[in-house]
């Protein structure tokens, strides 16, 4: 399928295809599929298609409806949600590139019972981890007192 919108042009001959996503059995009423694609400029669109009773139906008027499809342009944000929710883990690290998470360092100390109860007791008001509590606090006090490496 090939559409132009916005004056960019998307076809799904010449993209390349990302990942997809079907659902049901195609000639049901609720069957849909929906194909991710990146465009060689690097603009990312959904074509997605299905039968009469999903968001790809098409009318013909007097109440009836058949199936039919669609191109829906997408930003990379969206293409990454779309990704996130249908493909596989390797599928989505295909399309977008390993994911690299923050580095983290373990660290390990011993506080009161009191301390620990009161950090539970923020972290259940705040609706922030202990963890993420720590690191913040950790952060303000070196900003605060402008520690730097010598």
């Amino acid at each position: 399928m090939k559409k132009v919108i916005d004056n960019s042009v998307y076809d799904t001959s010449t993209a390349r295809e990302l990942g997809c996503a079907e659902y049901s059995n195609p000639g049901d009423f609720h069957w849909t599929c929906e194909t991710l694609y990146v465009t060689r400029a690097n603009k990312y669109f959904l074509h997605g298609e299905g039968g009469c009773m999903t968001q790809y139906a098409k009318s013909l008027g007097g109440g009836s409806f058949q199936g039919s499809e669609k191109i829906i342009p997408l930003s990379l944000d969206e293409a990454k949600k779309w990704a996130e929710e249908n493909l596989t883990g390797d599928e989505y690290e295909a399309a977008f590139g390993k994911i690299v998470e923050d580095d983290k360092v373990l660290l390990s100390f011993s506080v009161t019972p009191e301390t620990k109860r009161k950090l539970q007791e923020i972290s259940s008001v705040t609706g922030k981890s202990m963890t993420a509590l720590l690191t913040e606090w950790i952060v303000n006090y070196i900003e605060f007192f402008g520690y730097t490496r010598n």
